[in-house]
């Protein structure tokens, strides 16, 4: 059925051209080059120097029952990073991702 054919299309792997990658490889060296830090990066950057990120770690911090029992959290901090980290594979609408480029 279409479904089938829809998954096993799903599965198999994209080969992508040389000229494909090679573009690929220049247009991310450009923007590394030319192109400023995102806010993200800017904030994650002085999020880690100010060493708050310490404060929030659960396992180095006696009991709250404020933080641990009244308000939990919708989204962990590993959760969150993972979140994020997606987010940063696509750096751009021609960047090759798990199922090929946008255009």
């Amino acid at each position: 059925s279409s479904v089938q054919k829809r998954k096993r299309e799903e599965e198999e792997p994209i080969e992508y051209s040389e000229s494909d990658l090679e573009n690929s490889k220049k247009i991310k060296e450009f923007n590394e080059i030319h192109r400023p830090k995102s806010l993200l990066e800017e904030h994650s950057e002085k999020y880690l120097k100010s060493k708050k990120w310490k404060d929030d770690d659960v396992r180095n911090r006696p009991f709250d029952r404020e933080k641990d029992v009244l308000g939990p959290r919708r989204m962990d901090s590993r959760k969150r990073q993972e979140i994020l980290d997606n987010a940063k594979e696509l750096s751009s609408k021609f960047y090759h991702g798990k199922h090929g480029s946008f255009l």
